[in-house]
């Protein structure tokens, strides 16, 4: 019996409030960003179950994946605006479509050389989902598949997270190796010397209005993407209605998208609380028995990705910078991707990164879904 009860449902939401917010605030020390805050969330998470400090199953931890993690969809997805992103993205997002399909290729190979288990076919949708989009994709993919696993999919999360960071400082690192500037036949930190598009990447300024109006847009979209499942008989991919129904504000009405200051910053604490609560249901005896077959595939995905990607880029004719700032954008996301760009002095590249980011997060669920019913 844990020192909080499973039917103490405050409490146990508290210490999942308690655990996201740990995450986020590891996040603003240099030590803390080397695990990332997802790991330490999480990882908190396994620790304080496995001690019988929180349950490891409880009705709070089933309110934030039936209602959080569908709501945090909108939120993240709703200012992505699918017209600009085909307009304003160039060759950045020619380089994205081929690291999506490399990425594809990679969970492919990875599942035929590995041995997964019965829930190869999940575990694969869920990480082509988070390695083209991001973490929303990996919570909602997990959620339209109902992956079942507490252990497996907590292991998943931290390989997701620690391989991830590792190939962000593989990136940021290529430009200075002389074979790899050879290979494309070009300076990368002489290119995208122009001005920095930095509008998209300025930190939100949420007003009550602008908070009250993303919460919302978000739960009406919600609501009749599970409507729409329902009245189709196709409950259970409610997710993808979702998802789909979520692209609608920023391409039809940007107005009110624009309006929605703070809706990414809530989707953010949406989705913490959601790896606090998958981190809880985790049983540490039986963590260890897949976490190095986990830890493996994800590596395996991110390699293959990267050894397709780049010499196929080469042949398009694509620049060592527009390559590296594509694969950041489809591992890691578009925040590292555009901030990756900045940092190297790619001004050119900030905004189209972050928008191949964007198409990703908008794209991710549907082929992570996709791809679990076809391997």
């Amino acid at each position: 019996m844990s020192l909080i009860a499973p039917d103490q449902h405050t409490l146990v939401f508290a210490g999942v409030a308690v655990l996201a917010w740990i995450g986020f605030a590891a996040e603003q020390t240099r030590w803390g960003r080397m695990l990332t805050g997802v790991v330490w969330t999480g990882g908190l998470a396994i620790l304080l179950s496995n001690l019988n400090v929180i349950p490891k199953d409880a009705a709070a931890y089933d309110f934030v994946k039936r209602y959080l993690v569908p709501l945090a969809i909108p939120l993240f997805l709703m200012r992505v605006n699918l017209g600009r992103i085909f307009q304003e993205t160039g060759k950045t997002l020619v380089a994205f479509v081929v690291g999506a399909v490399t990425t594809v290729i990679g969970v492919v190979l990875a599942g035929r050389l590995l041995e997964l288990g019965i829930l190869e076919s999940e575990l694969s949708g869920i990480f082509a989902a988070t390695y083209i989009g991001g973490t929303l994709n990996f919570a909602a993919s997990s959620e339209a598949l109902a992956f079942p696993d507490s252990v497996l999919l907590s292991a998943s999360l931290a390989a997701d997270s620690l391989v991830g960071k590792s190939y962000l400082l593989i990136l940021a690192a290529l430009p200075a190796i002389p074979f790899i500037a050879r290979f494309f036949g070009d300076d990368a930190d002489a290119q995208g010397q122009g001005d920095a598009q930095t509008d998209d990447i300025v930190p939100e300024r949420p007003s009550l209005f602008s908070l009250a109006t993303a919460l919302t847009v978000s739960a009406v979209i919600v609501a009749v993407g599970y409507w729409l499942a329902d009245i189709l008989n196709m409950s259970s991919y409610g997710i993808l209605f979702i998802s789909a129904l979520a692209l609608a504000p920023g391409l039809l009405a940007p107005g009110i998208a624009r309006r929605a200051d703070g809706a990414h910053a809530l989707g953010m604490v949406c989705a913490y609380l959601f790896f606090a609560a998958v981190g809880a249901g985790a049983n540490v005896s039986t963590l260890f028995d897949v976490a190095a077959s986990v830890m493996i595939f994800a590596i395996l995905i991110v390699v293959v990705h990267a050894a397709l990607l780049f010499p196929i880029a080469r042949m398009m004719g694509l620049s060592l910078a527009e390559t590296i700032t594509a694969s950041n954008a489809c591992i890691l996301g578009p925040t590292t991707a555009a901030a990756l760009a900045a940092a190297r002095g790619w001004n050119d590249l900030v905004t189209p990164g972050l928008l191949a980011g964007l198409f990703g997060y908008a794209i991710g669920t549907f082929i992570g879904v996709s791809l679990a019913g076809l391997v």
